[in-house]
């Protein structure tokens, strides 16, 4: 505490060189010492000055506030750095520090006082009601407001064991890798090839095989239909790359997020993006040095929102070929679409995977026609699937899936093998097989077309994938109006089938996939999606035929007497309360974590009446 007393004074006195100043301090303190010690002025100077050494702390501020009082015509600005450092008497410092500081701000009108301090308790309660920076807070906030849950890197499948390895050696990604140059590398295929399984892949893998991108920033998204509107919107996207290049490097927020970020508007603490401004800040990245490389990693483009794709397009090339400042690569994963292919001759590398993967192909159809215990016609198995797998793995997947089921019957190896070459060559036509032996078992229950039916509905309508127990339960209510509803909650729960019920009434058009501890429902590839809801396909002409509107229909009534159990059980579960305790809610509440349909119900009917 002297030290920083002393240290004050000394550069006050260096900073006005008016030695008057000295005087006024030690002044102050001899008048202290006089009254203390009942000094007489008799004493001899070298008592005095052990008197001056030995005064307290108190004084020591006051005779500093005498001095400082002297000055108000000058500007003061004082800097204290580390108040958590100090141990010794730290209490007692704080709070003479506090004390100094309000004694300033009541005297002195030309006083600016900056302190510094790790976030520790008693320092933040002792300058209480000071104005308050805390270090890095605007950025965390900002980080935090960008911050987007992208629902379907979790759910790709992993790849087969070695089927992604030829990546690292082909040309193209060699080029694309290595060159100093700012470029992008696009990975096309026909649907089903496995694009999203390799673009999780490289991003898993890309640091391990390529250790300069350490260093490097890594942003990804990965677009998604099935996920809802949110998963494949453009702002969604934008938001999910910044964030994580925010994430990576600090610096990039003083750059230009910082403006954008005070820029938006607000409803309640909650922040609300827009589309141009993400952009500004994305197309900024280009200007900023010194700069690390920068990795962006989007796939699926071709199932983002139609709105905005040409321009997100011409941003990723526009920052792979005038990024100056950085080195730029972008891995894009897409189907064929209109908007790349008018861009062809901005394309700098890119790889067409149904050109690439016969042999990942032969390696993952080995694998299943080695658990079939395949021997004499294996070769000529292997060779008539990969020859009309046409680069479709999803193909193979399903292939391999009804050999399995053909096997378990006990069929021999020729009566397999006859099977697998009565398979349907082509994706769409697999699926009319799939859905055609679907709707021969489910048609023996009338009952089992309606479940069918609504889960379809919920899986392609919903506004995000549902849980396996929310899905459930949503079986368990009637969407016909004139069906009595609802029961109790006991006689409820008779009504929620089993997880098997999903496996069976989805026809292995669906599939379940672990999402943030818990297991969500959705069909099993975005082509299933394209298949049930082409208005000239195989499915509308059927019982499962279904429009939009129909389905928002069907889903509101499920969520609004769903909502009617949740209500008209409250008396029986809470008898008797006029006025709620804290108690009260919590045992609401859990009772509610019972009933995992509510919150779907309670954040999207609005959605579903809108629709």
């Amino acid at each position: 505490m002297r030290v920083l007393v002393h240290t004050l004074l000394h550069q006050i006195v260096r900073c006005s060189s008016d030695i008057a100043i000295v005087r006024r301090f030690l002044y102050s303190l001899l008048e202290g010492v006089s009254q203390e010690w009942g000094l007489k002025g008799e004493e001899p100077p070298q008592a005095i000055i052990k008197k001056l050494l030995e005064v307290s702390n108190d004084d020591l501020w006051d005779a500093l506030r005498t001095v400082l009082d002297c000055e108000q015509s000058r500007e003061l600005s004082i800097v204290v750095d580390g108040l958590d450092c100090v141990q010794h008497q730290r209490g007692e410092f704080i709070r003479a520090v506090r004390s100094f500081v309000k004694h300033l701000q009541q005297r002195l009108s030309k006083v600016m006082v900056l302190l510094t301090s790790q976030k520790q308790a008693d320092v933040k309660e002792a300058f209480e009601g000071l104005p308050c920076i805390e270090y890095d807070k605007e950025r965390l906030e900002c980080l935090s407001s960008l911050n987007f849950d992208n629902t379907r890197l979790s759910k790709i499948s992993k790849e087969h064991k070695g089927s992604c390895d030829w990546l690292w050696e082909r040309p193209e990604y060699l080029d694309w890798s290595t060159s100093p140059r700012s470029c992008l590398l696009l990975i096309e295929g026909k649907p089903g090839s496995g694009k999203s399984t390799l673009t999780k892949y490289f991003s898993n893998n890309l640091e391990k095989r390529r250790p300069a991108a350490e260093s490097a920033i890594v942003a990804r998204f990965f677009y998604s239909y099935r996920e809802g509107e949110l998963q494949r919107s453009h702002c969604s996207m934008l938001r999910s790359v910044l964030y994580d290049v925010l994430r990576r490097d600090q610096t990039f927020f003083y750059h230009r997020f910082q403006t954008e970020y005070r820029a938006q508007p607000r409803r309640g603490l909650l922040v609300e993006w827009d589309y141009d401004s993400l952009k500004a800040i994305l197309k900024s990245l280009q200007d900023q040095s010194p700069a690390k490389p920068l990795y962006l990693i989007i796939d699926a483009v071709d199932e983002s929102e139609d709105r905005d794709r040409r321009d997100v397009l011409n941003i990723l090339f526009e920052l792979c070929s005038e990024t100056k400042c950085r080195t730029m690569k972008a891995f894009v994963a897409s189907r064929p679409v209109g908007e790349i292919e008018l861009r062809r001759s901005r394309v700098q590398n890119s790889i067409k995977l149904q050109d690439v993967t016969k042999s990942a192909i032969s390696s993952f159809a080995c694998s299943f026609l080695k658990d079939l215990q395949f021997t004499r016609l294996f070769d000529q198995a292997t060779e008539y699937i990969v020859e009309n797998a046409q680069g479709v793995f999803l193909w193979v997947d399903l292939v391999g899936r009804a050999l399995l089921d053909r096997a378990e019957r006990g069929s021999s190896e020729d009566d397999i093998f006859g099977f697998l070459r009565s398979l349907p060559k082509d994706l769409k036509d697999f699926y009319r097989h799939m859905f055609k032996k679907m709707i021969l078992e489910m048609r023996r229950e009338e009952k089992d077309i309606r479940d069918g039916i609504k889960m379809f509905r919920f899986v392609l309508y919903a506004r995000r994938s549902l849980t396996v127990s929310e899905l459930l339960h949503a079986l368990g209510v009637p969407d016909d109006p004139n069906t009595a509803f609802p029961p109790l909650d006991d006689s409820f729960e008779r009504f929620i089938p089993s997880k098997q019920r999903i496996h069976f009434c989805g026809g292995n058009f669906l599939e379940s996939k672990p999402h943030n501890r818990n297991e969500i429902v959705q069909v099993m590839h975005q082509t299933v999606r394209e298949f049930f809801l082409h208005p000239d396909g195989d499915v509308p002409p059927s019982e499962f035929g279904m429009c939009e509107k129909d389905s928002h229909i069907c889903i509101s009534i499920i969520c609004i007497r769903y909502l009617m159990l949740c209500a008209t059980n409250t008396n029986r579960l809470l008898p008797d309360v006029k006025s709620w305790t804290s108690e009260h809610f919590e045992d609401y509440a859990q009772s509610l974590h019972q009933r995992p349909l509510a919150n779907y119900a309670l954040c999207h009917l609005k959605y579903h009446i809108d629709g």
